[in-house]
């Protein structure tokens, strides 16, 4: 135990007088004793000094000898050799010979270096030495420098070091022997940046690199993205369109997802990759693009005229035109290859006509000329297209002005054809066996013989039952009707089963009708200036009218019916259920109800009204619906277009986006495909698409006479309005014609190059 000093007595002090004597007395008395304790410690630091001092010495020989001692065993003859063996630098095995009695294990690590010039050396693993020989291998895994020597010397080696990455290796990235210093790792990330050229159809796979830049020679070509299920969430590929044409992106299952506009860019971002497909997030790009862009000379005898497309199978379209007015001709594309056949000429005087498709192999297409009805059939094999022999019936009609789109029944299809001199609608159908035509007599549909068309009216035709047909028409001479007819079809005779007329307004006869999910139809009209909703049923043979439901004023006079842009809209809904819409021309409210059919009994929601943008007739407004979403563009003033989507989930339907747009002249919107009021008699109005809600439709935009040629245009609505112009500026097409693609959610764009160039171009919408 080291020496102690024993702790003095408490010193005394003046401030306490009374104890200051005895204080005194026992610290000075313990003096002594602290003299000696102190000098007992003073002896022992000092000893305590002087062995550190020894200790220090010691501890200075012991490192000189040990380091004395490693530089010994480098150095020593036992770890260090020479050979004169001639040796080639390079990885590998190397044998050579050098002094017996080394201590050398096999395992150790040697570096073998030129004598002269030690920077030419190479260092491995000992794999065998013979101790009585002096007989070495070493496995050489780092070589510097090169040559051919026979002076070496060799020592032991604290390791080989590893390789350094070159530029090509952090580039290929795929050897792992080598270090990757920070300018390596940059190089490679640099390297994994640098865009990937594509030229052609391309499905990009897990290796493919993060940017691609692509130059597609020819539109409809598409970047595929990888299976979803390989990639990890959050993978990025990021495109850019270097090239001339719209270049659409799809997922793994072969769905567009975006298209991307020369000079563009966008980014897809892998947000969910449990199924093939995934879910891509993309910033940038567009919901619309022209995949087809086809001239073709000497197509033309003279101007361009009415155009039709018509799906022939999944694959396959036929394209039906009037050339200079009066010859009819077809030409099939195949979308699968992207090439089109030889035009054919279905028949060269002037004709009104309507085509449809029978099946894979066989197109059906009557025309009339004068009072002869005539029917053809064209066989479609791969792109060829070969016209039949035509059935013509002589005096079918008093004369054929006009052919409406067909309904089929069963297996006959159902025309209905306007009469001028006879002032009449008639009604024919027609059925195909092989490649040859049938024609059934032709039946007036007039409700009154001395009753005349209503040219403001359109006719609409529905198929209960594959064997009967339901017409609805309209007539105005001195009392207004809406008739409905109800015939049977035998082969392709038609019997009027059912006839029954409805009275309304005098002067004004438009109607709107649906057919709702429990099977009957919903007629909206106007009598009096009152709006109604009446039920249409039918039973067997027989068809039957309901009392209509007063749903509130439209006019405060006679004469305003359903021919309004927004004045009178229908749209049919799940569950027996329909929009319904029109204008109030007293109070300048644009009323909007939900009727329900439950059991043949109608009723009405609560009315959701606004504030009526447009009030004058002569155009119509065109619907399209996705599930409970109604989808609404109509025009308004002079040069405007209204843009709507409706939510009709509830009890009564919600505006949920109005848009209004100025398009520059006055637009004619057509009735969508979706609606059986897309068959209505003017031309201009056939030509426009808008199905399964959401999607993409034509717009002919017209002077307000309807007389100058017609500017062609185009409207993407998913969700909001998006116009694409129809002229050679946009690179879409010529603004003469826009009608219906054979597949949802597409236009086609037709227009003359000249008086002999057919130009077609395609424009696709994502839905």
């Amino acid at each position: 135990m080291p020496a102690q000093i024993t702790a003095l007595p408490t010193p005394p002090s003046t401030n306490d007088p009374s104890n200051f004597n005895t204080r005194a007395d026992a610290f000075l008395g313990q003096m002594p004793t602290f003299v000696t304790e102190a000098n007992a410690v003073a002896t022992e630091v000092g000893a305590n000094a002087a062995q550190a001092a020894a200790d220090r010495v010691q501890t200075g020989s012991d490192r000189a000898a040990a380091a004395a001692s490693a530089a010994s065993a480098l150095n020593a003859p036992g770890t260090n050799g020479t050979s004169t063996t001639s040796l080639t630098i390079g990885t590998g095995a190397r044998s050579f010979v050098t002094q017996a009695g080394k201590a050398w294990s096999v395992g150790q690590s040697l570096a073998i270096a030129n004598t002269v010039a030690p920077t030419n050396r190479m260092i491995g693993v000992l794999t065998a030495y013979n101790s009585g020989t002096g007989a070495v291998t070493v496995q050489v895994t780092t070589a510097e420098g090169s040559g051919t020597y026979a002076a070496w010397t060799i020592a032991m080696a604290a390791g080989a070091p590893m390789a350094v990455a070159s530029q090509t290796d952090a580039e290929a990235g795929t050897d792992n022997a080598r270090v990757m210093t920070p300018l390596r790792t940059q190089q490679a990330i640099r390297s994994a940046q640098v865009p990937a050229s594509i030229v052609s159809a391309t499905s990009l796979t897990t290796t493919s690199l993060p940017v691609q830049v692509v130059n597609m020679p020819t539109r409809g070509l598409a970047v595929t993205l990888p299976d979803a299920t390989t990639l990890a969430s959050g993978r990025t590929f990021r495109f850019y369109n270097a090239g001339v044409y719209d270049l659409p992106i799809k997922d793994a299952s072969g769905a567009t997802k975006v298209f991307i506009r020369p000079g563009k860019a966008a980014l897809a971002t892998l947000s969910v990759n449990g199924v093939a497909a995934g879910d891509w997030l993309f910033d940038g790009g567009n919901v619309y693009g022209c995949t087809l862009d086809y001239i073709a000379p000497n197509a033309l005898a003279g101007s361009f005229g009415d155009c039709r497309v018509i799906p022939v199978d999944g694959s396959r379209d036929m394209i039906v035109f009037l050339s200079n007015g009066n010859t009819l001709k077809c030409v099939v594309y195949d979308r699968s290859s992207n090439t089109f056949g030889a035009f054919a000429t279905i028949q060269s005087a002037s004709s009104v006509y309507q085509t449809v498709s029978i099946n894979a192999s066989t197109v059906l297409t009557v025309y009339g000329q004068g009072s002869t009805l005539t029917a053809v059939t064209v066989s479609i094999s791969g792109t060829t297209a070969t016209v039949n022999t035509p059935v013509s019936v002589a005096s079918f009609m008093p004369s054929i002005e006009n052919i409406w789109e067909a309904t089929l029944v069963g297996t006959a299809w159902v025309f209905r054809a306007w009469s001028t001199s006879a002032v009449a609608e008639y009604a024919f159908a027609v059925t195909v066996s092989g490649t040859t035509p049938s024609i059934g007599g032709a039946v007036s549909l007039n409700a009154v013989p001395s009753n005349s068309y209503d040219p403001s009216s359109c006719f609409v035709a529905f198929a209960p039952t594959s064997s009967s047909i339901l017409f609805f028409s309209a007539y105005n001479s001195g009392t207004s009707y809406i008739a409905v007819r109800y015939y049977t079809l035998s082969g392709n005779a038609l019997t009027l089963a059912s006839s029954f007329n409805a009275a309304h307004d005098f002067g004004q006869t438009p109607y709107k009708v649906e057919p709702l999910t429990t099977g009957r139809y919903l007629l909206l009209s106007t009598t009096a200036g009152v709006v109604y909703g009446t039920l249409v049923s039918v039973n067997g043979a027989t068809a039957s009218i309901s009392a209509g439901l007063n749903l509130g004023e439209m006019a405060s006079a006679v004469g305003s019916g359903f021919n309004g842009a927004g004045s009178g809209v229908l749209a049919a809904l799940p569950g027996g259920r329909a929009l319904c819409g029109w204008i109030n021309t007293s109070a300048n409210l644009a009323n909007w109800v939900i009727l329900t059919d439950t059991a043949g009994v109608l009723t009405a929601s609560a009315t959701t009204t606004r504030v009526a943008d447009y009030t004058a007739s002569g155009a119509v407004a065109k619907v399209g619906a996705l599930g409970s979403t109604i989808y609404l563009s109509r025009t308004t003033t002079g040069a405007f277009a209204e843009f709507y989507v409706l939510d009709c989930s509830g009890a009564a339907p919600v505006f949920s986006d109005v848009q209004r747009i100025s398009i520059g002249v006055d637009p004619a919107f057509g009735f969508s495909v979706y609606s059986p009021q897309n068959q209505i008699r003017y031309r201009y109005m056939q030509s426009n698409v808008m199905s399964g809600g959401a999607g993409i439709w034509g717009l002919m935009a017209l002077n307000s006479s309807n007389s100058s040629t017609p500017i062609g245009s185009v409207w993407a609505f998913n969700p909001y309005p998006r116009r694409i112009l129809i002229d050679s500026s946009d690179g879409y097409a010529y603004g003469d014609h826009v009608t219906a693609g054979a597949k949802p959610n597409e236009v086609w764009a037709v227009g003359a190059v000249g008086n002999r160039t057919l130009h077609l171009r395609r424009i696709e919408c994502i839905a």
